[in-house]
């Protein structure tokens, strides 16, 4: 037996294992607590960090919120402009216009004779739309001064000829040319006479409708007249100054009206 197993010394063999048995115990003792610090360690610092990443995730709302919004410019509110009403669509015609519920109407106050003159008419009717062909087939106009017939589209047919929408709402508007002369058989315009300045009568109506009278009057044109002042020294054969006028009164061009 060697002398590790078998001790030899003043001492009792039994105190040398005792001792080798505690420097064991430390030993291992030493080891397992150095194991433990090691274990320990890590999983502290896994708990640690799974508990920081917790608490940053818990804390990054709160942060969003507290942190004050950047701050804008105000805002200017925009003047809106207010709509419009808008108006009721116009009826459409379902039709033609019924001869007894259309009216044409002159309309003519006061016009300046010696040239062409224009008549409008307004057609109305009582349908609520309907359609209309405004021509000297559809449409009879005359033009007298009391009992004498000035002019007439049965000797002159010289009404314009336009399709027209005809509403209650809104009436159509069409006018015509009148020369401001007498009509004739074959309307000869050059062998006519002027009318003359005063008062008439425009009688319009739809071919089976009711006729509408509307009087009028013309004028005569307003004419310049130059009056060429005579020579301080002109005199006559027997040494007077002529007078601007004769004897007789002034003398004009102009034929009035009886």
């Amino acid at each position: 037996m060697s002398a590790v197993t078998r001790p030899r010394g003043p001492l009792p063999a039994r105190v040398y294992w005792i001792r080798r048995l505690i420097v064991v115990g430390v030993a291992c003792l030493l080891v397992v607590g150095l194991a433990r610090l090691l274990g320990g360690g890590s999983d502290g610092s896994s708990t640690d960090a799974a508990r920081l990443s917790a608490d940053h995730g818990a804390s990054t709302p709160t942060s969003r919120a507290s942190v004050p919004p950047t701050a804008t410019a105000p805002v200017t509110p925009r003047t809106t402009k207010k709509a419009r009403p808008t108006r009721p669509p116009l009826a459409q015609p379902s039709g033609p216009c019924t001869t007894e519920g259309l009216t044409v109407e002159p309309v003519v106050d006061r016009v300046t004779g010696g040239s062409a003159i224009r008549i409008p008419f307004r057609i109305l009717t009582d349908e609520a739309a309907c359609t209309f062909s405004f021509s000297p087939s559809t449409v009879a106009v005359r033009i007298n001064s009391g009992k004498d017939l000035i002019w007439t589209s049965q000797q002159c047919r010289s009404l314009p000829t336009t399709d027209l929408v005809v509403r209650a709402a809104k009436p159509a508007k069409v006018s015509m040319r009148w020369t401001a002369r007498r009509s004739n058989e074959g309307c000869k315009v050059a062998e006519a006479r002027w009318a003359e300045a005063g008062w008439y009568h425009v009688v319009a109506a739809a071919l089976g409708g009711e006729p509408t009278d509307q009087q009028f009057r013309i004028v005569n044109p307003t004419s310049r007249t130059i009056t060429k002042a005579p020579k301080p020294d002109q005199k006559d054969q027997d040494g007077s100054t002529p007078t601007d006028e004769p004897a007789d009164g002034p003398r004009s061009g102009a034929t009035e009206p009886s």
